[in-house]
């Protein structure tokens, strides 16, 4: 379980690297985030056999169609269509990818703890990742790794911690709740990304983020109740 974890963990970095590499942060992301909780309901009910209440669905439903809300550029017809047409583009289709990547290592997860304790299982998970992923970091990116790291070393520093500290709350989640309840409350750091975009970022709100935020909190009460 652990070494087929820190393999999706290896595939999501890479994925999600190659989408933002080419791709706009305000599509990848909720296209990664949004995706993730219907791949993992899928791959949680037909491999480990989960069963979601209409209300688990009716939420998860209401997590992605929120997340899709907060990062519509308008309500006019074109606007509704961008996200859709934006599939067509190899970093939107990376960044499906990598959705796909989060689900397939959350339902690994969600089996491997109940066998492992989360911190333990944590550190083997990210001990075998970054070891899967120094060759292809040190042969290929090394300079580019180098110069990262003097230039944004407390960031990379703050990012690895809250990293950890976010996976091993998810870990927690797990022993006690389906792999697919989790996987769409987490999504819902798209409102926490709104919310900091609006009052630390000064962009401002706006109708369709108020309303997308609304909807995802739906989305997470119904979620919560139903499990």
């Amino acid at each position: 379980m652990i070494g087929l974890s820190a393999l999706c963990e290896v595939v999501y970095f890479l994925l999600l690297g190659g989408a933002y590499t080419g791709g706009q942060l305000s599509l990848m992301y909720p296209i990664s985030r949004g995706s993730t909780p219907v791949f993992t309901t899928l791959i949680a009910v037909t491999l480990i056999g989960e069963r979601v209440s209409a209300l688990g669905l009716a939420g998860i439903a209401l997590v992605v169609g929120g997340i899709y809300i907060l990062h519509l550029r308008n309500f006019r017809r074109a606007g509704w269509r961008e996200p859709f047409s934006a599939l067509r583009e190899r970093t939107s289709q990376f960044a499906l990818l990598s959705g796909l990547a989060v689900a397939g290592y959350s339902t690994v997860d969600k089996l491997g703890v109940a066998h492992v304790d989360p911190p333990v299982y944590m550190f083997l998970v990210f001990g075998l990742t970054m070891t899967l992923l120094a060759p292809y970091l040190l042969l290929c990116k090394r300079d580019a790794m180098c110069a990262e790291w003097r230039s944004n070393w407390r960031s990379i520093l703050l990012t690895g911690a809250t990293l950890a500290v976010g996976y091993l709350l998810i870990l927690f989640i797990l022993t006690t709740n389906k792999v697919s309840y989790a996987t769409s409350v987490r999504g819902a750091s798209v409102v926490f990304g709104a919310w900091l975009g609006a009052f630390v970022l000064k962009e401002g709100m706006g109708d369709k983020k108020i309303l997308g935020a609304l909807v995802i909190f739906a989305g997470i009460i119904c979620i919560g109740l139903a499990a």
